[in-house]
C-alpha cells in the first residue's frame, strides 16, 4: 500500500567504495540540475558508509545499507546475498529498492552517470503520475 507522504519519485544509486568519486561527480550534477529538487537515495554496504562520507561530505543525499534493502524480502535468504558474487548481488540490491516503501516511483542510476542540463519530475513522468 503506498502512503500517504510516499514521493511520486526518487533518484536512486547503489554504489560501493570503489566507485565513490564517480559518484561524487554524480551527486555534484544532481545538486547543480535537480530542478525539482528530487531526492536522491545512495544505498552502498554498510561497511562502506564512513568511506562514503569520507569522500562525499555533508551533501544532498539520503543513505541507506544494502543489506536494509535485501532484508526487506522476507523470503531472501540473507547468506545467499552474501554468497553472490559483486554482479549479482548489486542487481538484486537495484531491483529490490522498491521494496523500502520510499516512492512510487524511482530512477535507478550508475555512478558513472551525469546529468548536463536541468531536469525535473516532468523529465521522468507523465502528467498523471505514470
Amino acid at each position: 500500500m503506498i502512503g500517504k507522504d510516499l514521493n511520486d519519485i526518487v533518484l536512486y544509486c547503489k554504489s560501493y567504495r570503489n566507485d565513490f568519486l564517480r559518484l561524487k561527480r554524480l551527486l555534484t550534477s544532481i545538486e547543480e540540475f535537480n530542478v525539482d529538487r528530487i531526492p536522491f537515495y545512495i544505498s552502498t554496504p554498510q561497511a562502506d558508509k564512513e568511506t562514503l562520507v569520507e569522500v562525499l561530505g555533508d551533501r544532498q543525499y539520503l543513505w541507506v545499507a544494502d543489506e536494509d534493502i535485501v532484508a526487506a524480502n522476507p523470503k531472501t535468504p540473507f547468506g545467499r546475498y552474501q554468497s553472490m558474487s559483486g554482479g549479482f548481488s548489486q542487481a538484486i540490491v537495484k531491483a529490490e529498492f522498491w521494496r523500502l516503501n520510499l516512492a512510487q516511483h524511482y530512477l535507478c542510476l550508475d555512478s558513472d552517470c551525469v546529468f548536463i542540463k536541468p531536469f525535473r519530475k516532468s523529465d521522468f513522468m507523465t502528467g498523471d503520475g505514470a
